[in-house]
């Protein structure tokens, strides 16, 4: 039995240190995001770009293919019945058929 409570301190002092190191590898990743100085050449080189206007070409919808569609007609929905006998769907639609 004293072989298994050794066996379990060392994997505990195992985990603690590598509890320990995620810590300070997580420490330092906040540290270098958070209170770096400066701007990262890679930020510099966005914000000097310059922005390309956007230019929409409307003459191709002027396109004489464009022009002979036709619109799909409309589909009416269903009416209401009126009359008790017809009833649209079934009573319980999630059951199978």
């Amino acid at each position: 039995m004293a072989i298994v409570f050794m066996q379990r301190k060392k994997v505990q002092r195992n985990l603690i240190f590598i509890f320990l190191v995620v810590l300070l590898f997580i420490g330092f990743v906040v540290w270098q995001g958070f209170f770096q100085k400066g701007i990262s050449p890679r930020q510099e080189e966005t914000i000097k770009t310059p922005r390309e206007e956007v230019k929409i070409n409307f003459e191709v919808l002027k396109n004489p293919l464009l022009q002979s569609l036709q619109p799909f007609s409309d589909i009416q929905p269903f009416k209401e019945s009126t009359t008790t006998d017809e009833k649209l769907g079934r009573e319980n639609p999630f059951l199978p058929y």
